[in-house]
């Protein structure tokens, strides 16, 4: 070729132009026989042209692909191998890869087609043993490119028909290296989307494409068993691809067997290949059974036969060909079926074939299924590399073997997730013997990884099916699954995610309830209550555990610290649940067991957690001695600083409960006969009541003032020392219990004074959480007094005002049901004392109105109707007040029935009294103590006898041990 043509070639338009004509007459010229040195010339000059435009296509950057396609299709029909030069056609084959390989792109996709059209018109002529491979890889080229192209168009499988022309150029092929070819180009080793096109194909197209194939493998009977060996697993490979492309049918799925016939063919082919023949052989029997399309009567017969043949293979040639490749190939290959036949286990086409080992005689099919995957464990852990094994991305990870083995395992826990036995076989241990082996391996396995973190796909599908596992738990036998996995799990726990960990420890949660063990199903529920970091919902979590609870000898927090898969909680996080969990018990466990309090005692955190729990164990000498010396070190420390607020919310409530100790060991019991004033000596003597003296009630007053004193602290002092958001929770249900015990306290013994610092104080703390029953309690202290202590800072017409707007809002709703008995009786005494109140302020009418209204609502109530309560009682008591204060001030009102008459219907209630709710006694108690005093001026004044309710009186207050009370009654008496 001259060198005008040569830089024509690499010129303008009109250059390539010319140096075109110039070729087009030159190869003219060639036909007639013009200028022809040897036979070898034409194509030795087609060959320099086809240089020349490779060089050009560089150079010009496809600046004019058409005219190069024009010239290729002017010089490519004139020229044929040289016989005597076969490397003349090598290069002449190489020159138009090479140029259809650079046309093969978007910008220049119509002169790729018009140049692979040129190579398609021309007989395929192979002179070299190479040859072939040219050929192959223009056409596979082609597919590939116009595939890559195409998926941006609307009609991707237009590409593949592109297909079949690739695979007709291996009908002239004799080369076994073809098949590492098509693995490398098209099967094996391309990806899961590109074998979906290709399953994508027309049936029309699928023959085209695969009979060529097939015929060309079932065609190679001189291989040597050398070359078959090294070739085996370039079939397995193949066998997994075109079982791909089977599955992935689109219009008829499994129909091609595809994979099948190709183990037909190695079946013959490795027939004298020993010992790959007997695995092919097997695995032909397994595909079988995996393509069947409908049910067959011996299905599971058959299956659990081969599963045995195979494992008895494994355990007989694992041991001599372990470490060989052909057998670490096979390996790799089953692992890789077995994840094809189990991501199909639920759905079309492999839906059939796990629909038959359902039913009758399932648990001995997934048994031998089971062992199987076991015995393929087993010997994977030889397995070192493998060209069929998938690659990790994590560049850490390096462990084909690793990787196989999870596979293995994450097969099995599927294979078990979606079986669905009977109750009866729930109950067959025989197939959970070698899933625990299985699982046990497999998280082993998983522990040692360094490419598993939480968004890597395999540990987050282990995770799931782990989570399924324990959602499947319906008896002991499917509990032992859950039980082996615990601790390998609680290892992988920092690598998953919290949400996809909760979702695992709810599962299991729910699955503990088949526990054989009952501690063991404690342990487990406390693990994931203890996972709830949000302190509403593991509030309410802990409500429902305690309510359902069977076996309550320890408290959650405890359960937890013992628990086989302990949450990483912050120290923060462990004060929380421990208080969450105390509260939980203290406020909605009805019946608390002693041993769950004592639990909750062992595993506090600090002095109020204990004041807390000995509020619930009054009874408990030992927690009564802590709280003695836990004051007694408090009010040490108060000599030497000023305690915090803590602190003295601390000494408050333990002073309660050596208060209430002491109340009730000085308590004593005997009739009210004994009470007479004929046998009050014998009484006083046999009791040994001499030793009730105000001295010895000083000790009770003072534990009384210093319990008030110190949550009067607490309280005044919160905006000075507020609490953190780490600090305990207040409990105020028990503060303000503590304070009413206290005040109920003095108030009962008499120290008015002192009472009356006490009530107020609860006043003030019910106005400031807006505790109405609390507050209307605090108020009715007041209500009921004739003269208020001058030194307290209470305005009670503005307080009256309040508690109006309160009685008014509340009493309609009293009957509605959403409140207790309790509740009901502090709102109608305090009407009652209210209208005391207002008969105080000479608003006698208004006084009777409150009266009548207390009547009316004390009537809708069916359990106080015929009976003598303590409503009843105090609606008597300040009407028998309002007309004894009236007949003094004015004699010429209308007739009523007498004070005294009023009294002695007093004395016949206050005998026929009967409590409704737990507030009763104690407003007896106090009401009875100011009717001796108010009543004994009546009596008096009648020179009648003392009223029945004195010996009442003087009964109560002498079993209780209270010495000033004992002075009133009889100092009364006189």
């Amino acid at each position: 070729m001259s060198a005008d043509i040569v830089k024509q070639l690499k010129g303008t338009r009109s250059d390539v132009e010319a140096a075109a004509t110039t070729i087009k007459l030159k190869f003219k010229e060639f036909s007639k026989g013009i200028g022809i040195n040897d036979a070898s010339f034409p194509l030795r000059y087609e060959l320099s042209v086809l240089r020349q435009l490779c060089l050009a296509l560089k150079d010009n950057l496809h600046q004019h692909d058409d005219l190069y396609c024009d010239i290729a299709a002017t010089v490519v029909p004139h020229v044929e191998p040289y016989e005597e030069k076969p490397s003349l056609w090598e290069a002449h084959l190489t020159s138009l890869r090479y140029i259809h390989r650079e046309l093969c792109q978007e910008k220049s996709l119509t002169e790729c087609q018009k140049m692979y059209g040129l190579v398609r018109s021309q007989p395929c002529r192979l002179q070299g043993e190479a040859d072939y491979k040219l050929y192959l890889d223009i056409h596979l080229t082609h597919f590939n490119g116009i595939h890559l192209q195409m998926q941006k168009e609307t009609l991707p499988i237009a590409a593949t028909d592109q297909l079949y022309y690739a695979l007709e150029a291996m009908g002239v092929a004799k080369n076994a290296a073809l098949l590492v070819q098509l693995n490398d180009a098209l099967f094996s080793k391309r990806s899961k989307a590109f074998l979906m096109y290709l399953s994508a194909l027309p049936p029309e197209s699928t023959t085209k494409m695969y009979d060529p194939l097939l015929k060309l493998l079932s065609c190679s009977w001189a291989t040597p068993s050398s070359e078959l060996t090294t070739q085996f697993t370039e079939y397995l490979g193949l066998v997994l691809a075109l079982m791909q492309i089977d599955m992935f049918s689109i219009e008829a799925p499994l129909e091609q067997q595809l994979a099948l016939k190709l183990l037909r063919i190695c079946r013959d082919l490795y027939k004298d290949v020993s010992p790959q023949n007997y695995s092919i052989h097997l695995l032909y029997y397994y595909v079988k059974l995996l393509y069947v399309r409908e049910a067959t009567a011996d299905f599971k017969r058959t299956y659990i036969d081969l599963c045995k043949k195979f494992v008895y293979f494994f355990e007989h040639k694992g041991a001599t060909h372990a470490k060989e490749q052909w057998f670490m190939d096979l390996l790799v290959f089953f692992q890789r079926l077995q994840m094809l036949l189990h991501q199909s286990s639920n759905k079309p086409p492999l839906d059939i074939f796990w629909q038959q080992l359902e039913g009758d005689d399932s648990p001995e099919v997934y048994t031998a299924h089971f062992q199987l995957l076991h015995g393929c464990l087993g010997l994977t852990v030889n397995v070192v590399r493998s060209p069929l094994a998938t690659s990790c991305s994590n560049e850490a990870c390096k462990s084909i073997r690793r990787h196989c083995l999870l596979s293995f395992g994450m097969c099995a826990l599927e294979a078990y997730v979606n079986w669905q036995p009977t109750t009866e076989q729930k109950s067959d241990k025989a197939p959970y013997k070698p899933l625990l082996g299985i699982l046990g391996y497999t998280l082993d396995v998983a522990k040692s990884m360094k490419c598993l973190g939480p968004s890597a796909m395999e540990l987050v599908k282990l995770v799931r099916l782990l989570a399924l596992v324990a959602e499947k738990v319906a008896c002991p036998e499917q509990m032992s699954l859950v039980l082996a996995f615990l601790e390998p799990l609680q290892h992988l726990r920092p690598l998953i995610t919290s949400q996809k960990m909760l979702s695992v420890l709810l599962r299991i949660y729910k699955a503990s309830v088949h526990c054989k063990s009952s501690d063991m199903a404690n342990r487990l529920q406390s693990t994931y209550l203890a996972a709830q970091t949000n302190p509403s919902r593991l509030r309410s979590q802990l409500f429902v555990h305690y309510h359902n609870a069977n076996n309550t000898e320890k408290c959650v927090y405890e359960w937890h610290e013992s628990s086989p898969m302990p949450n990483p909680l912050t120290p923060a996080q462990m004060k929380q649940l421990y208080d969450v969990d105390l509260l939980a018990v203290l406020h909605f466990q009805s019946a608390r067991p002693v041993p769950l309090l004592q639990s909750l005692l062992r595993c506090r955190h600090n002095d109020y957690h204990l004041v807390l729990l000995a509020r619930k164990m009054r009874t408990d000498s030992e927690v009564v001695r802590q709280c003695e010396e836990l004051r007694s070190q408090l009010q040490s420390t108060a000599l030497k600083q000023p305690l915090s607020r803590m602190q003295q919310l601390a000494i408050g409530h333990t002073s309660i409960s050596v208060l209430l100790e002491a109340l009730e060991a000085q308590k004593t019991m005997f009739s009210i006969k004994e009470t007479a004033e004929n046998s009050l000596e014998e009484l006083i003597v046999k009791n040994n009541l001499l030793e009730l003296n105000i001295k010895r009630e000083h000790r009770l007053v003072e534990l009384a003032t210093s319990s008030i004193a110190g949550f009067a602290a607490f309280f005044e002092r919160a905006d000075q020392e507020p609490l953190g958001c780490d600090d305990t929770p207040i409990d105020w249900e028990a503060l303000i219990d503590d304070a009413v015990a206290a005040a109920m306290a003095l108030s009962s013994m008499g120290y008015m004074a002192q009472a009356d610092e006490a009530w107020l104080l609860i006043l003030r703390i019910g106005q400031m959480l807006d505790e109405r029953f609390t507050y209307l309690r605090a108020l009715t202290h007041f209500l009921g007094q004739d003269h208020l202590n001058s030194n307290q800072q209470l305005q009670l017409s503005e307080e009256v005002d309040r508690a109006q707007e309160l009685l008014d809002d509340l009493w309609p709703q009293l009957q509605n049901g959403w409140f207790f008995k309790r509740q009901h009786t502090i709102v109608m005494l305090c009407r009652c004392h209210m209208a005391s109140y207002y008969a105080r302020q000479d608003c006698l009418c208004h006084a009777q109105l409150l009266l009548l209204q207390a009547e009316e609502l004390r009537a809708q109530f069916d359990e106080r109707v015929g009976k003598s309560d303590i409503v009843q009682i105090t609606i008597q008591t300040v009407r028998f007040r309002l007309d004894y204060m009236r007949k003094k001030r004015c004699s010429s009102l209308p007739r009523r029935p007498s004070p005294l008459r009023q009294l002695h219907t007093l004395v016949d209630s206050v005998r026929n009294y009967c409590t409704v709710s737990s507030v009763d006694l104690g407003a007896l108690q106090l009401l009875l103590a100011d009717l001796v005093r108010e009543s004994t001026e009546c009596a008096t004044n009648r020179l009648t006898e003392r009223f029945a309710f004195y010996g009442t009186t003087l009964n109560l207050v002498l079993q209780s041990g209270m010495a000033l009370r004992t002075i009133e009654v009889l100092i009364s008496w006189l």
